[in-house]
């Protein structure tokens, strides 16, 4: 009963999680589509840069919320 409990609460906490979190990743899709149809490099290898910390982050409290 309390393992169904906290399955469910964990689940709850990692769609909060993906709620936050999308809008971050969409937002960094879209500038990075822009950059790539403007041929900016630099802003190209700056938004690859933002997603991969932002992934980071993203899978670190993840984690935290699954190992919780």
């Amino acid at each position: 009963m309390i393992k169904v409990n906290t399955d469910k609460l964990k689940q709850k906490k990692i769609e909060e999680l993906d709620g936050e979190y999308q809008p971050q990743f969409d937002e960094l899709s879209k500038a990075l589509g822009i950059a790539m149809l403007n041929d900016n490099q630099d802003v190209i290898n700056d938004i690859k840069a933002d997603y991969q910390l932002l992934k980071q982050e993203y899978q670190t409290k993840r984690e935290e919320i699954l190992n919780d």
